[in-house]
């Protein structure tokens, strides 16, 4: 009973920091204490939005240095593919011209060739070998009755038949195993037996004078029954 009283009258008390029973805190002293851990607390927490501001001015300057850095990076980036946009595109054109010019020179060369036959081909004995020739970059003319002077870049085919091309500068002999074209025509027929057999086509000027690079070799076969 003393004991419950004792607690009672604490209550009632109010005024007393301690009540008369060993260890029991007043009221006011429970209001104070709680103060206490709310102040506590409360500056605590008022900490953290101190805490949480450095670290937002930290992200910030982080930010705009990496925003910095970017920049920095890109424009030389840019730069550099200018450039080296640029010295591609000047070394492709300087690569391109030589090879344009060579490739010029090369189509305006005079060749002549086999239009048929084919080289390394197979044809039929029963049937007349057709033999065409064609040239680029060079005339083709019959040779005049009455010839004065050798006309230049003029000439016509000759047919040699298991012959090889004879060296410019030569006269193509009007004997076998030679054909002249002299009057300016382009093919003719052969019948020819079966076997292998190596055909010559070369220009000779009005005097039948063989020209530089004007002639062509090629390998054709003769079977039976094919």
């Amino acid at each position: 009973m003393s004991r419950i009283m004792c607690n009672r009258r604490t209550m009632q008390a109010g005024m007393h920091r301690r009540s008369p029973c060993s260890g029991a805190f007043s009221p006011r002293a429970a209001v104070r204490a709680g103060d206490f851990r709310r102040g506590l607390l409360q500056s605590r927490s008022e900490r953290v939005p101190i805490v949480q501001s450095r670290g937002e001015n930290v992200h910030v300057e982080m930010s705009q240095r990496l925003k910095g850095m970017f920049a920095v990076a890109t424009f030389a980036a840019v730069a550099a593919a200018a450039c080296g946009g640029g010295m591609e595109e000047a070394g492709s054109e300087s690569v391109a011209e030589p090879m344009e010019e060579a490739a010029d020179a090369v189509s305006s060369e005079p060749r002549v060739f086999f239009v048929a036959p084919r080289d390394e081909t197979d044809h039929a004995t029963e049937i007349p070998l057709g033999l065409t020739f064609g040239v680029e970059n060079f005339e083709i003319g019959a040779v005049p009755e009455e010839l004065t002077t050798v006309r230049e870049g003029v000439g016509h085919y000759h047919l040699g038949v298991n012959t090889e091309c004879l060296p410019p500068g030569e006269i193509i002999p009007a004997a076998d195993p030679w054909v002249h074209f002299g009057d300016g025509s382009d093919g003719m027929e052969m019948q020819l037996e079966g076997g292998e057999y190596r055909m010559t086509v070369q220009i000779g000027d009005d005097e039948h004078r063989t020209l530089e690079g004007l002639c062509e070799t090629i390998t054709v076969r003769m079977e039976d029954g094919i």
